[in-house]
């Protein structure tokens, strides 16, 4: 495009000077740039103000003719808008940007749209960025036939477990102008249990809690029959101990003990894998990584594993225990610290600050039971969540 030029600029005047005003400014300006003021200045000095008059005298002839200014008025505006849009910044807008997406059963993957469009100046990069593992962008599909904004992105969420709220931040970015959109996933609440019937395995171990104790109708019986031997002895109710009808002997309960739990070779009680709590603390000191094995293991959802296999390399941490209940929490370049402490032989309850999003991380407190449970065919043992749900930790 030809480069327009600017008269009102080359007279020193605005361009809202009157016919009066441009016909001064084109005189003064005559009379500095005139050929015979400027006889004795070098050569260079006077070929740059011919130069310059030649503008000059371009401008008043435009400009002191109505009809000819105002056609270069019309032009001069209509390249300076142009200038002043090409030279805007983008602005990326989000609509809506609070996405909600309600009672996503665990191992489902459900989806949801949202807009973007750009109110501001030319664009030359679009990204959308970053997500987590439960959230991705499944595609963006332009508005428009040129392929450009406005477009329509869909998103797509995986609930892993019951009881879940998670949130992310989705970044649109326009070159360096960016917009938000707040996607929250919410998971169904877990089932509740029934109610364990009952039942007559129940009466008994009801029964089983009460033996050794006489019954309170055996002890009234025993006191009559030891108040009588008292009062036959000293004589005074003698005569009628020989006419009372005998009183029949009550056969009490036989009583029998529970078997104390199983216990190891040391003395201290185990669990159904084998171990005592020393036992178990001697196994869980070190470092432990959050994965799967090679196949689901026994207890674990197979819909879980088989989304959390999804789930790549770098979003892993670990867990380090040390004497004490000390407990290290390590995922990228983020270290936490928590607690951790035996609550039955083989059960193990963890808590630690659990991550969420993605750096820097916003972090909750977290507090669950897991089991140490024996591999198949191997003196190793992995930790599992006590639901049966989640992920396990396995010893690096």
């Amino acid at each position: 495009m030809d480069t327009l030029e600017d008269y009102y600029d080359a007279l020193g005047i605005s361009s809202h000077a009157t016919a009066e005003d441009i016909k001064n400014a084109y005189r003064y300006k005559v009379q500095i740039l005139h050929p015979d003021r400027l006889a004795k200045v070098p050569e260079s000095v006077r070929l740059k103000a011919e130069k310059e008059l030649r503008l000059v005298n371009r401008a008043y002839e435009n400009l002191s003719n109505p009809r000819k200014r105002a056609e270069y008025d019309s032009e001069r505006n209509r390249r300076r808008g142009q200038h002043e849009r090409t030279q805007a910044k983008p602005t990326p807008v989000v609509e809506p940007n609070q996405v909600t997406i309600d009672n996503v059963t665990p191992g489902e993957a459900r989806r949801q749209t949202f807009s973007i469009r750009n109110t501001g100046g030319p664009y030359k990069k679009f990204s959308i960025q970053p997500s987590d593992v439960w959230l991705r962008v499944v595609d963006i599909k332009p508005m428009t036939a040129q392929g450009e904004l406005p477009a329509q992105v869909i998103v797509e969420a995986t609930a892993f477990d019951y009881d879940l709220v998670r949130s992310q931040l989705l970044t649109v970015v326009l070159d360096a102008e960016t917009a938000s959109a707040h996607v929250t996933l919410r998971s169904e609440k877990r089932p509740a249990r029934p109610e364990p019937a009952f039942s007559a395995e129940s009466l008994r171990d009801d029964t089983a809690s009460r033996r050794g104790s006489t019954p309170s109708w055996g002890n009234n019986v025993l006191a009559i029959v030891a108040a009588l031997a008292i009062l036959a002895g000293i004589g005074l109710v003698g005569r009628y101990v020989k006419t009372m009808p005998e009183i029949p002997t009550l056969a009490l309960p036989e009583t029998t003990t529970t078997p104390p739990p199983e216990t190891s070779s040391s003395g201290a009680a185990t669990s159904d894998s084998g171990l005592d709590r020393d036992a178990v603390n001697d196994v869980l000191l070190g470092r432990w990584r959050h994965g799967l094995p090679e196949e689901c293991p026994p207890g674990m959802d197979s819909r879980m594993y088989e989304k959390a296999a999804e789930i790549p390399e770098q979003e892993t941490y670990y867990l380090e225990f040390s004497d004490g209940g000390g407990l290290s929490c390590i995922r990228t370049d983020v270290l936490t610290q928590g607690r951790w402490e035996i609550v039955d032989p083989g059960v193990v309850r963890l808590a630690w600050p659990i991550w969420q999003g993605e750096p820097p991380y916003g972090l909750r407190d977290g507090e669950t039971l897991y089991r140490v449970v024996p591999q198949d065919d191997s003196d190793r043992f992995y930790l599992v969540d006590d639901r049966d749900l989640s992920l396990g930790f396995w010893p690096t």
